[in-house]
């Protein structure tokens, strides 16, 4: 593996290394003033990516993915892209954008304030990505901040402290509100905390009831994790 080039800064750069085998790649890696890795990334090479000119070539790209792929892409209510697009997928962090239109729902009705505040504590807590994870428990966020910080880098725990701030009833009245086709799949709508406990905390017989369960069996996976170590 040989590096071929390099931009960056004291605590964040991108290096890209070419090989022997494959294609070449960008290792992204970010460190805090301690020297503690907080981000790593490897990703194609932006040097070896090309733009693509048309939606026809777009859709070709996507039909070429060695994945189960699943795109829609709309203009006025027209489809322009639709690949298998009824079928049921992870969301990843688009999720994040319910949580954001519960919180702008209570803002409008006068039950939150952006200049209200969150409060950083330890059973909310949640993994990186973000940058709350690293506060002290007891420290007040804005709520405009950590929705700022939920949308512009994916932060966990800013997302989880909105979660509680608004309640759980109002982010899946907010999956109802935006038309999502199956909204039952999305209740109960966990944290990004008890995603993570659920699914890398060794929890086998609540990860299967949480599979096969019904919306109540789920609701009693979430009740139960909050016993569990995290």
């Amino acid at each position: 593996l040989i590096p071929t080039a390099y931009r960056g800064s004291e605590l964040e750069a991108v290096t890209t290394i070419a090989g022997t085998l494959g294609d070449p790649f960008d290792l992204n890696l970010v460190i805090d003033e301690d020297g503690l890795i907080t981000g790593l990334l490897l990703s194609p090479a932006a040097s070896e990516r090309e733009p693509a000119t048309s939606l026809g070539e777009v859709e070709k790209r996507f039909a070429a993915l060695p994945a189960d792929v699943r795109v829609l892409v709309t203009l006025d209510d027209k489809a322009l892209i639709e690949t298998d697009a009824e079928t049921a997928a992870p969301l990843a962090s688009v999720f994040k954008l319910y949580v954001l239109d519960a919180v702008g729902e209570a803002v409008r009705g006068g039950t939150l304030s952006w200049t209200d505040t969150v409060v950083v504590t330890d059973d909310a807590r949640s993994l990186p990505t973000g940058e709350l994870q690293d506060l002290p428990a007891g420290t007040a966020v804005p709520v405009r901040e950590a929705a700022q910080k939920m949308i512009e880098i994916s932060d966990n725990t800013a997302t989880d402290l909105l979660i509680q701030k608004v309640g759980r009833d109002a982010v899946e009245s907010a999956v109802g509100r935006l038309d999502v086709a199956d909204p039952e799949g999305l209740r109960p709508f966990p944290t990004t905390r008890e995603a993570f406990a659920l699914l890398w905390g060794g929890h086998d017989a609540l990860v299967e009831q949480w599979s096969t369960g019904d919306e109540t069996a789920k609701r009693a996976v979430l009740e139960a994790l909050k016993t569990e170590p995290f």
